[in-house]
């Protein structure tokens, strides 16, 4: 199983434009299940060098919530495959915004 995990990590970083499709997709999905939200943002997250889908939601009682995809096996980004601004959230902020619901 290692091999072949391996090799979809290898084959999937280099097609970035699949991953945030997909990750616009689920979190489409997810903001239209959705009652009671004010807004939402769709992000990559960076962790352990590697970006993950999270979705970021701010309820009306004020309460915020975060949804990850649970089998987001997270997508190995070089800097040279983002664009400067892309670059420039990652290291201010640890993510990079994909999306804005309201």
């Amino acid at each position: 199983m290692g091999l072949i995990n391996a090799l979809f990590d290898f084959i999937t970083s280099f097609d970035g434009s699949s991953y945030i499709e997909e990750a616009k997709e689920w979190g489409d999905e997810v903001w239209n299940s959705m009652s009671r939200v004010n807004k939402g943002v769709l992000v990559l997250t960076m962790i352990d060098e590697r970006l993950y889908i999270q979705m970021r939601l701010k309820f009306r009682n004020d309460n915020v919530g975060i949804i990850s995809v649970e089998e987001d096996r997270g997508w190995a980004v070089s800097s040279n495959r983002l664009s400067k601004q892309q670059q420039r959230q990652l290291k201010e902020e640890g993510c990079i915004t994909i999306k804005r619901y309201r």
